[in-house]
């Protein structure tokens, strides 16, 4: 595409950004450097060898996790390092067995696009305080480069959440989950979260224990994600975006950590 076309491209990207922001109806407000915030985005469709070619291209850390195998990209070019080295490059696409995380940094914010019980979810941590729609503008405006496109993206008000709280933010009425287990569900980065709080986290899922109510059994959409199971417990290894409509879903009294007994102290 030519530099003519290409300007067209960019122009048209940012007056459709524009227009969503304006047609959300985004106020004259502030993210502030005390908070993040979480934005519903909706259902969004991805091509993801589209999206994974458009990142590399970009020069992306790309990390493709499928069943068996994991496959890296550093700059466009295939790499063997761990994940341990990549997880804090910007901008990063994580694919997790279809499921995706796009991690992006700035000066003045760092937003993160990932999946959500509702379809996806915009993370927007602010290091200043900054214009609720110019923030979000950006955002799209990026995303809307590599080709993501939403139905009803940025349809719904943020929801703000303390940086540094005394206490994390409570579970929804009624939901059985550990407060650890919610704290890394709304957390603003799932992977540091997942460390600092010694969770076990396979790619974008988390190990978890489900304590059954009395003649429970597992819903049909977890059964995929079981490890283990016995009358009274299930182990399980399941979306992070999706443990909170597990530990909903009525089968169960407890959602919480899948932590290893340890032996009495002598």
């Amino acid at each position: 595409m030519g530099s003519f076309g290409q300007g067209v491209r960019k122009t048209f990207i940012a007056l459709t950004a524009l227009a969503l922001v304006s047609a959300v109806g985004f106020a004259d407000e502030l993210f502030l450097d005390t908070h993040y915030y979480i934005i519903p985005m909706g259902l969004i469709s991805m091509d993801l060898p589209s999206l994974t070619e458009a990142a590399r291209g970009l020069g992306y850390t790309v990390i493709v996790r499928g069943a068996d195998e994991v496959t890296a990209y550093r700059g466009g070019l295939p790499t063997e390092e761990g994940e341990e080295e990549l997880l804090g490059d910007r901008p990063l696409l994580y694919i997790d067995r279809g499921d995706v995380l796009l991690a992006f940094s700035g000066s003045d914010f760092d937003y993160t696009l990932r999946p959500s019980e509702a379809g996806h979810e915009l993370v927007i941590v602010p290091h200043i305080p900054v214009a609720q729609g110019a923030a979000f503008g950006i955002a799209l405006s990026q995303l809307y480069g590599l080709g993501i496109v939403g139905s009803t993206m940025g349809g719904d008000a943020p929801v703000a959440y303390e940086k540094d709280p005394i206490k994390g933010p409570p579970p929804p009425e009624g939901v059985p989950i550990d407060s650890d287990i919610y704290g890394l569900v709304v957390a603003s980065d799932w992977f540091s979260a997942a460390a600092t709080r010694g969770i076990d986290r396979d790619g974008l899922r988390i190990a978890v224990v489900a304590e059954k109510l009395e003649a429970a059994t597992v819903p049909p959409a977890f059964r995929p994600f079981v490890i283990d199971e016995t009358d009274a417990l299930v182990r399980l290894l399941a979306p992070i975006h999706r443990i909170v409509e597990l530990a909903g879903s009525g089968a169960f009294r407890l959602v919480r950590v899948a932590y290893e007994p340890q032996p009495p102290a002598q």
